[in-house]
């Protein structure tokens, strides 16, 4: 498996910038906040909170999401500041249902901008 150079947004400042000024995307296994960041590549942030399940399924969820930032969304998006906020149902979704909803929010992604 090849290392991929993705960046994490950390600090609680800049991710309420994006809380409060991105776009919404709610979808069956996660919630999505986006927002465009001309200068700099995608950067993601992943979170699960206790509300998804004990931490095997908290695990589980950030797992299935960083893989899925991974293979789809990474190559197919513009440069922008992505939150990703697990749900209940994503830790026991299929894989495919994921992707669909990756597809769809790329689509709306590209539709901003």
């Amino acid at each position: 498996m090849a290392k991929t150079n993705l960046r994490k947004q950390k600090s609680k400042s800049k991710l309420q910038i994006i809380f409060d000024k991105g776009v919404k995307f709610v979808c069956k296994s996660f919630i999505a906040f986006f927002f465009e960041s001309q200068p700099d590549p995608l950067s993601f942030t992943i979170i699960a909170s206790k509300k998804v399940g004990n931490a095997v399924k908290r695990n589980r969820s950030k797992r299935l999401l960083r893989e899925v930032v991974r293979l789809y969304i990474q190559p197919n998006t513009p440069p922008v500041k992505l939150i990703l906020i697990a749900r209940s149902e994503t830790a026991i979704v299929d894989f495919s249902v994921l992707v669909g909803d990756c597809q769809n929010l790329i689509k709306k992604i590209n539709q901003k901008r």
